[in-house]
């Protein structure tokens, strides 16, 4: 099952993957200007209590999951929701109040000052770097004048994240 992460306050998670990505350009012009595709597995006796809903074409078949519902859908779960791609509009700035730039150089002075520090900023972020991490992927060298290489920085950064959430692998 794949999903979209939006800020709606209720999840449609598609049941074909040409769904997703599909609506790649419409999330990513939502107001947050990022969209999210992941896949997840739950029980189909859970999913069998949720109407299926054809949005558009044959191929775009979808849950409709209610808001209120969501702690059950979290229960349910098995396994680990996975991050299957990203879409960033054309004014996304980053997930958190800080600028991307800002928010990696944060990561570089943890990264100056050790291995342990780089760890401590990343476990205090995790949700910002898991989300982040796939637009950093996409930026170039060029854009920001960073203390350290840009690659040198993600690369630190996705090993520092392995080491705290091997489970949980960063896109891409």
């Amino acid at each position: 099952m794949a999903s979209s992460l939006t800020r709606a306050a209720d999840l449609l998670p598609g049941l074909e993957p040409a769904l997703r990505c599909d609506d790649r350009d419409w999330n990513a012009q939502s107001p947050s200007q990022a969209g999210y595709v992941t896949r997840f597995d739950v029980a189909d006796s859970f999913a069998s209590q949720f109407p299926r809903q054809i949005v558009g074409g044959r191929e775009h078949e979808e849950l409709w999951v209610p808001a209120e519902r969501m702690g059950e859908l979290n229960d349910g779960l098995i396994g680990s929701i996975r991050l299957v791609d990203a879409f960033f509009g054309s004014r996304f700035r980053g997930i958190t109040d800080l600028e991307t730039g800002e928010e990696l150089r944060r990561f570089i002075a943890a990264l100056a000052i050790s291995e342990n520090a780089l760890l401590s900023a990343i476990d205090s972020s995790r949700s910002a770097v898991f989300l982040s991490y796939p637009y950093w992927a996409t930026l170039s060298a060029d854009r920001y004048k960073f203390e350290l290489p840009l690659e040198l920085v993600l690369r630190s950064i996705k090993e520092a994240w392995q080491r705290l959430s091997p489970d949980t692998p960063l896109h891409p």
